[in-house]
């Protein structure tokens, strides 16, 4: 664990975590990303001081909910919206080719509704709770000037954001107090628009009318609205999500406009900067209980002369003051509108470091798998993840046997030990069995270190050892053995290992991976193969993840049937349901690697007791 800080770093959520979206309920605050391919999707974080965030849960566990199966890598869950009124958790985000959503909980943790479907193309979508006489604003009329009041105070936000996220929502699926009514708005790619809507059936209460098309950057996008002394504060992102990002602020006396920008947009934007925080934008605002005010923005910390962004797209904090007599009042994000390399709160930081030891049946909420919430080709406890084969590899877009965590460090390490069943063993033996450690970013792009049974009867060499690790890179449509030596046995622990370069020449890299294995009777680790990072970047990849680095297994053909899917690997009194070989896995070690970072490193990770996805 992290020590307390006085002074907490950012990011705050450190590693894959984009497009955040903060509430408050009381002195609680929750926070969601985005998590496009990965499931279970959408990670709810909460915090007592906006530095300290631990994970209690996902929106989306259950294939039921949606259907992620055939979205593409970097596509599938984009930008939630996470919203607090009259008890209950609100929603919205979209999944990308199968439209905008709305989802409900009692508890940040779960378990959350099936989706409401709404209306509308494109993407980002939000929604703000509006007493109705807030809704047509007239600045000196004295219900709007109470409910103005009430939201500027943090009343109406329940998580602070205005009246949008409080303790205003009607009881009749319009809102929860009688009047109000629910505003959703969402980007078209090119302007921002809005409706109200019917909050249990998705359908548009009114006609669709366009709020704002930006300061005329590049896709605006984001989009949040804050009631804030009389006004409505519209906050959106400008620039695309990269290093022309930026947040931009209009505002109006009524809801559906019309809307003036800020006299200094932007208000944040880290673009031309030198800084090591880039791509800063897609802010969403939050009020403390003693009247601060606060912004999570996604950013990114690239390596190397040219800026490779291996971790993905981070959630920072930075702070938001208002200033201006009351008809000149704008927000004013950081100092000299950028993110500090520190949040000014204190607090104990994220840690990196995690260990796993597989004890029991339940996963920790952190651990992904690719297109399903339901890895039906897994099996957890007694110490071990098993997994067996599935039809689909590394290399498809569909569901492989994958079981992984997000890189949250530029310096950072992944290891585990494997073990392979015997094939021959097995009625159903897989022409070869694999299972190891991978680093992750699509597809087309990854590095793994694997061992590898030859099989009784391949064409291994006459005395030559049976099983073989290897370290095999795909980039693009290459694939290739890079390195590789025979074991005796099918069982070895696996390392693989971040080595970042924080040079500044433009023509170094982000850095390098290093793959180790260690055999259980020998002394010391074999270092097989140091590979470039950089093709693991968002810039030579492409895409809007991050690196995710977690364990597999591979056979060639299918040994994963539908015979044993509903109840995974093994029959729920612990015997097998299915003689298919898997590939073992115990004693999960992650985190920063203190020989590697002269920074303060982590401790020694610890096992996790959290609760999570059950496998």
């Amino acid at each position: 664990m992290h020590r307390a800080r006085s002074d907490a770093p950012n990011p705050i959520l450190p590693g894959f975590h984009p497009d955040p979206s903060i509430c408050r309920v009381g002195d609680d605050y929750f926070l969601v990303t985005s998590t496009n391919e990965y499931l279970p999707g959408l990670p709810v974080y909460t915090s007592t001081d906006l530095v300290s965030w631990r994970q209690i849960g996902n929106v989306v566990t259950r294939d039921s909910q949606l259907d992620l199966s055939a979205a593409p890598s970097s596509l599938g869950l984009f930008a939630p919206t996470l919203r607090h009124h009259a008890g209950t958790f609100y929603l919205t985000s979209t999944l990308v080719g199968w439209g905008h959503f709305l989802m409900t909980a009692q508890s940040a943790a779960g378990p959350w509704s099936d989706p409401v479907r709404i209306a509308g193309s494109g993407w980002d979508p939000s929604l703000v709770f509006v007493p109705r006489e807030g809704a047509v604003a007239a600045r000196d009329d004295g219900a709007s000037h109470r409910a103005s009041h009430r939201a500027s105070h943090g009343v109406s936000h329940g998580a602070s954001h205005g009246v949008s996220h409080g303790d205003y929502l009607a009881g009749d699926g319009r809102g929860a107090d009688a009047g109000d009514r629910a505003f959703f708005h969402y980007s078209t790619g090119t302007s921002i628009r809005g409706f109200f809507i019917d909050l249990s059936t998705g359908e548009p209460l009114s006609d669709e009318v366009e709020l704002w098309a930006g300061t005329g950057g590049n896709a605006p996008e984001g989009p949040h609205l804050y009631l804030v002394g009389g006004y409505w504060y519209l906050v959106i992102a400008e620039g695309g999500t990269s290093a022309g990002h930026a947040v931009t602020v209009a505002r109006s006396t009524a809801i559906e406009g019309p809307y003036q920008p800020h006299p200094d947009n932007p208000v944040l934007t880290h673009r031309g900067l030198s800084s090591p925080i880039q791509s800063v934008g897609h802010a969403d605002l939050v009020e403390t209980p003693n009247g601060q005010w606060f912004a999570v923005v996604l950013g990114s910390r690239p390596l190397g002369g040219h800026g490779y962004q291996l971790l993905g797209r981070e959630t920072f904090l930075v702070s938001v003051s208002w200033q201006g007599e009351a008809d000149a009042r704008w927000p004013v994000f950081g100092t000299d509108k950028r993110v500090a390399l520190t949040t000014g709160l204190a607090g104990t930081p994220v840690s990196s470091a995690f260990a796993d030891d597989f004890v029991s049946g339940t996963l920790d909420p952190g651990w992904l798998f690719i297109r399903t919430a339901h890895p039906t080709f897994a099996r957890v406890g007694n110490g071990e993840l098993a997994l067996a084969p599935t039809a689909a590899t590394l290399d498809d877009a569909g569901t492989p046997a994958f079981v992984g965590r997000r890189q949250s460090a530029h310096s950072y390490f992944a290891e585990v030990t494997v073990r392979l069943d015997d094939a021959a063993e097995h009625d159903d033996a897989a022409e070869s069995l694999e299972g190891g450690l991978v680093a992750r970013r699509d597809e087309r792009h990854h590095y793994r270190i694997t061992i590898a049974d030859r099989g009784a009867g391949s064409d291994a060499p006459p005395g030559a050892d049976r099983y073989a690790v290897e370290v095999i890179t795909r980039i693009g449509d290459l694939t290739q053995v890079v390195a590789g030596a025979s074991v005796s046995s099918g069982a070895v622990r696996l390392k693989v290992q971040a080595v970042p370069n924080l040079e500044t020449n433009p023509i170094t890299g982000s850095g390098f991976f290093e793959f180790s294995y260690l055999v259980s009777d020998e002394a010391g680790w074999h270092m097989l193969a140091t590979l470039d990072s950089r093709y693991l970047s968002t810039e030579v990849a492409a895409g809007f993840t991050g690196t995710v680095i977690g364990m597999y297994a591979h056979g060639a053909r299918r040994t994963h049937d539908d015979a044993y899917a509903a109840n995974g690997m093994y029959s729920g009194d612990g015997g097998r349901a299915s003689t298919s070989p898997a590939a073992h896995f115990s004693g999960w070690r992650s985190g920063a690697d203190p020989t590697r970072t002269s920074t303060s490193a982590d401790s020694l990770p610890q096992p996790s007791n959290s609760e999570g996805t059950r496998v």
